[in-house]
């Protein structure tokens, strides 16, 4: 009973007051780990001696690759890229670490650094009519962002001066119907448009109208593919669909892309 209870007293003596090296017999801090066991029995190791050693120091500082802390936690990984990891489920490609206001980190997408993107633009002549697929589309990643429109329509000399059309673009996540699976929008801002005010020089000559806007939408799903749709073509009295014949195609005006925003 006396000597189990003198080895216990001297073990803690040791831990309060002197330093513990495992795998080294000459430590550098209160905890000296030597992973390689590569260090010399006498003054400091060297960096490559370093780089596998792990120390806690008497004022409560962490070093992995360094004997000797300077911060809190310092983590020295030489040459190499890749010093931390933290997988908890919010990690992801391109995400940074982000605190709340208790200063715990998830991964997160912030928008300041998230690249703007462009999408595909439809070139192909297409007749325009309600309820139909511009062809060109964006893919965007989970977050929130600000869809800029740019499409030119063109369309011939109309038979009476009332002759004009009020037009309608709108975001789907699908090409073949009208849907919002993936996304949402957020706010009352969903559509592009302008009026159809062709020219009327001669019955054959072309008239160009532009429609442009931007609509904030949040993207719920891990990514999904928008496409610009016609929701609407509304003409007033006296239209005549044959003769206004709008259309789109191949225009250097035309544009589609997406800002990130928080």
């Amino acid at each position: 009973m006396k000597i189990y209870y003198t080895t216990l007293t001297l073990t803690f003596g040791s831990l309060a007051f002197g330093q513990v090296g495992i795998n080294t017999p000459n430590p550098q801090a209160t905890l000296h780990i030597d992973g390689k066991k590569d260090n010399s029995v006498t003054g400091t190791p060297n960096t490559m001696q370093q780089s596998n050693d792990f120390v806690v120091t008497e004022d409560g500082k962490v070093g992995t690759g360094t004997a000797f802390p300077d911060t809190r936690l310092d983590i020295n990984n030489g040459t190499i890229a890749g010093a931390i990891k933290i997988v908890d489920g919010t990690q992801g490609a391109n995400k940074v670490l982000m605190s709340d206001a208790n200063g715990i980190g998830t991964w997160q997408s912030p928008a300041s650094i998230r690249p703007t993107v462009v999408g595909s633009i439809n070139t192909a002549t297409k007749n325009v009519a309600s309820e139909t697929s511009i062809g060109s589309s964006i893919t965007l990643p989970k977050g929130k962002w600000l869809v800029n429109i740019g499409q030119l329509i063109t369309s011939m000399n109309p038979t009476t001066a009332s002759n004009n059309l009020w037009m309608r673009i709108e975001l789907s996540s699908s090409n073949v119907s009208r849907t919002t699976t993936g996304f949402t929008f957020v706010s009352s801002s969903r559509r592009a448009s302008a009026w159809l005010s062709p020219a009327r020089e001669n019955t054959y000559q072309y008239g160009y109208s532009f429609l442009s806007g931007v609509i904030p939408i949040e993207v719920t799903a891990d990514n999904v593919t928008i496409y610009t749709w016609f929701a609407e073509c509304n003409p007033t009295a006296g239209y005549d669909a044959a003769i206004l014949s709008p259309k789109i195609g191949d225009h250097g005006e035309n544009y589609l892309f997406a800002i990130p925003i928080n």
